[in-house]
């Protein structure tokens, strides 16, 4: 064989070997993964990123968090998608119906497009001694896709995805002067109503007609939140507040289900509903409208073990009314009541 085509048989073989090479390399570094900072006021910042992933269409990600350690703030998609101009979709408990403990993100574009840096960004509030590799922070690839080719649906393991939770701290700008907590306006907590999860009800503070914002101006702390009863929330100031304040609220049962509604008699209703164990008693209001404005006929339930009720309504009946009926708890003295249940449409004699 002459020595330009051993030569040649040799190059073609090393270039074969070097792209093929070259291919596992590309495949061990593309990642995706959670990237968390947790600043010294509690505040977590949680951004997902994408490195050496490629050109894709479209993606789903599904990110879990521990809801008894975390609480989310706000979700917003990062820039490495801005430059393919990607639709963007963000489900997660606080404009979405995802629980505490969840959030899904999704993103498409018509056509393939390079993905790189950071895919969307999640704040949290936390106890600020939180370790955050107890926080259950985990990261899940759905979809990962392309338009066309013959891998339409690229592999995790392929592409080696991954989530790391790093743990550093951040330095938090001081001020010359803050403001104290005491000189703000903190609202009143409305009752709540029991849902099995960790209930965490919001706060509105004001300072000089201004309306402080969450992991800007102030982090949250819940305590005893998930059983019905007194729970509480302590606010601590950060950036420009400091100092701390504890507010309690109040956790009262599920409204009970309506299982009878019916007119038996001239502007009469006989009501019978389900028993709620943990309930104190009962509130029904009767309206002529859905909306519980005209004719409102308000009765009280002294008893839990009472479940139905014979109401005479306002005005001349003969007529749509609405019913609706709500448990509430007695508390430190007093009654606090949790939702209605659903509205019950029943016509009066």
């Amino acid at each position: 064989m002459k020595k330009s085509k051993i030569f040649s048989v040799v190059l073609a073989m090393f270039l074969i070997l070097t792209l093929n090479v070259g291919a596992v390399r590309a495949a061990d570094t593309a990642r995706i993964y959670l990237d968390a900072v947790q600043a010294k006021s509690g505040i977590v910042t949680v951004s997902c990123k994408a490195e050496n992933v490629g050109k894709i269409s479209n993606g789903k990600l599904r990110i879990t968090y521990a809801a008894d350690k975390l609480h989310l703030v706000k979700t917003e998609a990062g820039d490495g998608l801005k430059k393919g101009n990607f639709q963007t979709v963000i489900n997660d408990p606080i404009d979405g119906n995802k629980a505490e403990g969840e959030i899904v993100f999704v993103f498409a574009s018509s056509r393939e497009q390079e993905v790189s840096g950071n895919l969307v960004t999640m704040t949290f509030s936390a106890n600020e001694k939180l370790d955050l590799k107890d926080t259950g922070l985990n990261l899940k690839a759905e979809e990962w896709n392309k338009t066309s080719g013959s891998d339409i649906n690229v592999s995790i393991k392929d592409l080696q995805y991954r989530s790391e939770v790093i743990d550093k701290i951040e330095p938090t700008p001081t001020p010359e002067k803050k403001i104290s907590l005491n000189d703000t306006q903190i609202a009143e907590i409305e009752d709540q109503t029991y849902t099995g999860r960790a209930v965490r009800p919001g706060v509105t503070i004001q300072y000089q007609g201004k309306t402080l914002t969450e992991a800007k101006d102030y982090a949250l702390t819940y305590k005893k939140n998930k059983k019905i009863g007194k729970a509480s929330v302590t606010i601590k100031g950060i950036g420009e507040y400091e100092g701390s304040k504890t507010m309690t609220f109040y956790i009262a049962p599920r409204p009970p289900r309506i299982k009878k509604a019916v007119s038996d008699s001239r502007k009469k209703v006989s009501l019978r509903w389900s028993k709620k164990k943990q309930a104190d008693g009962y509130q029904i209001k009767i309206a002529r409208d859905k909306q519980f404005t005209r004719k409102v006929k308000t009765v009280n339930i002294k008893k839990n073990t009472k479940v139905k009720k014979t109401v005479k309504v306002k005005g001349k009946g003969r007529a749509k009314y609405y019913v609706r009926i709500r448990s509430y708890k007695i508390i430190d003295g007093k009654k606090h009541y949790g939702k209605f249940g659903y509205k019950k449409a029943v016509r009066i004699k």
